[in-house]
């Protein structure tokens, strides 16, 4: 019995000796990869060549795009893991394993000058060419999104004063003869704001309210 428990250590200890430390980080800053967005991977291991290193995944897919550079696009909502592999003499060795969570990409937030609602200067509305939409800050990144159209609407004591939708991103010439005119409690909302998302589909953007003050 006893020679039996030496053997077990023994074959633990040898285990271990063979074990190397590896470092991989998101680029997202966190364990969290993005359904639709190309989520760039870091990856080294200890005394191992950036070339000899691979990475896997059984939700979606990674692809190597530089020296210890990688890109993972998953396809579920899921918590998934990362496999960490090198290559020594044609034999794949497992490293270890990373735990990611994979979600959806938040929802896009529509700003006009940086902002999303609240008091601005007609001066300042009209000096805005658009509507824009950007991921929200807390992702620790910046991503542009498209906005491919929106409707803004003109209220003065509570009637419609102008309504219009409007193709693409841009204030239109009418929009700014309309910020001409406006007066202080004057409401405008841009609404129904399409936005082209990372992966190539169409999402909505929340509503922005301004009072001109």
């Amino acid at each position: 019995m006893k020679k039996i428990l030496i053997i077990s250590i023994c074959l633990c200890f040898s285990s271990l000796s063979y074990s190397q430390n590896f470092s991989l980080a998101i680029e997202t800053g966190n364990q969290i990869a993005y359904i639709g967005l190309d989520n760039k991977i870091s990856c080294t291991v200890e005394g191992t060549a950036c070339h000899s290193i691979n990475l896997a995944t059984l939700n979606g897919s990674i692809k190597k795009i530089s020296s210890c550079l990688y890109v993972y696009r998953p396809l579920k909502i899921s918590n998934s893991k990362i496999i960490i592999t090198k290559k020594v003499n044609n034999k794949t060795i497992k490293i270890g394993e990373y735990f990611i969570y994979v979600r959806n990409f938040p929802d896009p937030i529509a700003t006009v000058g940086g902002l999303n609602g609240g008091l601005i200067s007609k001066k300042k509305l009209n000096a805005q060419q658009g509507v824009g939409a950007m991921a929200p800050s807390y992702l620790g990144f910046d991503l542009k999104y498209q906005v491919k159209n929106f409707v803004i609407t003109a209220i003065r004591n509570k009637e419609i004063l102008f309504f219009k939708y409007v193709e693409g991103n841009l204030f239109t010439s009418e929009i700014h003869i309309l910020f001409d005119t406006l007066q202080q409690g004057d409401i405008i909302t841009f609404s129904l704001i399409n936005v082209l998302k990372a992966d190539g589909r169409e999402g909505r953007a929340n509503v922005i309210e301004f009072t001109i003050e």
